[in-house]
């Protein structure tokens, strides 16, 4: 089941890295700022960090799974960052 999760995730990331470089009008409606609402200086720049840093991230736990593909390590650090048992 653990190893079902992994896959999900996987592919989940996978899903999300090719819609950005397929259509990148969804990268740009997503940073746009919310409708009837004032946004603050700065949102839509922090939300970029927080894409940046996230598909950082992403690509560093592929390096790790393609390089060092230690299974116990790797649903270690799952169970540690989502709670998962």
């Amino acid at each position: 089941m653990s190893r079902n999760y992994v896959i999900n995730i996987e592919t989940y990331y996978i899903m999300a890295v090719g819609v950005k470089w397929k259509n990148l009008n969804i990268q740009k409606w997503l940073l746009r700022p919310p409708p009837l609402r004032p946004c603050k200086p700065g949102g839509t720049q922090f939300l970029k960090n927080v894409y940046k840093y996230s598909l950082i991230v992403v690509f560093v736990f592929f390096l790790y799974y393609i390089f060092f593909s230690n299974k116990k390590a790797i649903l270690f650090i799952l169970k540690s960052v989502f709670n998962i048992y």
